[in-house]
């Protein structure tokens, strides 16, 4: 069998535990590309999370290349940043997402192309790691307080494990559906 195409995630998987490339990683993924498997970077990041770290370091930045970030909602071409797939959600659903939240007590975010927002005033420590890791502007807004054509590419919740797993339980079922 003959492998052309690797899809791999970047936190848990490339990166080692102080979240970096190791030389060892590096090294691996471009004799992977020197035998011509292509190397598509997919993950939960923005885009500006895995430019300097990731595509410019093993260089993924050639024609013909391409990364999906946002958890799948952009796919596009390294190279030129076209966009091959896009899906993004509107303030109205980050309204109805703020508003369960706050019913169930835990901190969320929201993710446009080039910010973090939160309509927490006490920012989790989560999120203040996540604008420093991915390079990223942190915003405090409310539902209210943003624009109502802003782009967002992805909400999420924000906590410990052991929060997230009580509070998921008690999400409303029409949430996944959506």
């Amino acid at each position: 069998m003959v492998i052309r195409l690797v899809a791999i995630d970047l936190d848990g998987t490339l990166f080692n535990s102080d979240v970096k490339l190791t030389e060892r990683v590096v090294n691996t993924l471009r004799k992977a590309m020197e035998k011509d498997v292509k190397i598509v970077i997919t993950t939960g990041r923005a885009m500006s999370g895995v430019v300097e770290g990731v595509l410019e370091k093993v260089g993924l930045y050639e024609k013909g290349n391409y990364v999906i970030t946002s958890n799948g909602a952009i796919a596009q071409k390294t190279d030129s940043g076209e966009k091959i797939f896009y899906r993004s959600l509107t303030v109205e659903d980050f309204g109805k997402f703020e508003e369960m939240c706050k019913k169930l007590g835990i901190h969320i975010q929201m993710i446009t192309k080039d910010s973090i927002y939160t309509p927490d005033k006490e920012i989790h420590k989560l999120t203040v790691r996540e604008a420093y890791l991915t390079d990223t502007n942190l915003n405090y807004a409310t539902f209210n307080d943003l624009p109502k054509d802003i782009d967002i590419i992805k909400m999420m919740l924000v906590g410990e494990k052991e929060i997230l797993d009580s509070a998921i339980e008690k999400i409303p079922s029409h949430f996944f559906e959506e």
